[in-house]
């Protein structure tokens, strides 16, 4: 290599490493990095399981329900449809209190909550009231609630399915809507069909035969009897 040629080398590699704008090595890198947080996204897409890719569609596809039921609830003034009034009936009422214990609003909630349960039941072959008023019961329309915790294990989700009894049963099945409206249903007929409708509402709770039981199966009518 000559002198001149090693000259103009050195002064190809100084513009090369000093042009601030739009300089050669500064879109490389940038290319670098879009190919890093590609193979990133790629291994991420990768590590999901089928299991949480069904998880994740039934998670949507309930959340569109949802939101679908309380846009109509939200139109319903403008038709001219009169809004329902709802006092809670649930275990803590968390959702139905404010501060103060007034009680607030769970409109949007309980109607999105009940198109679900509409939908489940008349799937199943049940009253569809059944299934709301135990999820009012249970939970004040709040799939979210982890109850019974001074147990060794609680109750989890829509239903407030028993971890102990049930370990078959998913924390993220027992908080999903649609599944455990399905099987809640099943288990009621299959208990109703051998012991009656009354001690099957009430075995969901516990013993029929416990006095606190028929309390709870007693709440449970009133709740029907104003749905």
């Amino acid at each position: 290599m000559t002198q001149l040629e090693k000259k103009i080398l050195k002064q190809q590699i100084k513009n090369h490493f000093t042009t601030k704008e739009q300089a050669p090595w500064s879109e490389k890198i940038q290319r670098i990095f879009l190919l890093i947080v590609l193979v990133c996204t790629i291994w991420g897409f990768n590590a999901l399981t089928w299991d949480d890719l069904k998880a994740e569609h039934r998670r949507a596809w309930t959340f569109i329900q949802h939101a679908e039921a309380s846009w109509d609830a939200r139109k319903a003034p403008e038709s001219g449809r009169p809004q329902e009034s709802h006092h809670d009936e649930g275990k803590d009422g968390a959702l139905a209190r404010e501060e103060g214990g007034e009680a607030k609003s769970i409109q949007p909630a309980r109607t999105a909550s009940l198109k679900i349960i509409q939908t489940v039941a008349a799937e199943e072959g049940i009253d569809w009231k059944i299934l709301a008023a135990l999820h009012q019961k249970e939970t004040s329309w709040n799939c979210s609630v982890i109850g019974d915790t001074h147990l060794s294990k609680a109750s989890v989700g829509c239903y407030q399915i028993s971890r102990i009894y049930h370990p078959e049963v998913t924390d993220e099945q027992a908080m999903d809507l649609v599944w455990s409206s399905h099987w809640t249903a099943k288990r009621l007929k299959a208990k109703a069909a051998v012991h009656g409708w009354d001690n099957a509402i009430a075995m969901h709770n516990g013993s029929p035969s416990n006095p606190a039981v028929q309390e709870y199966l007693s709440d449970v009518r009133k709740i029907i009897e104003s749905l």
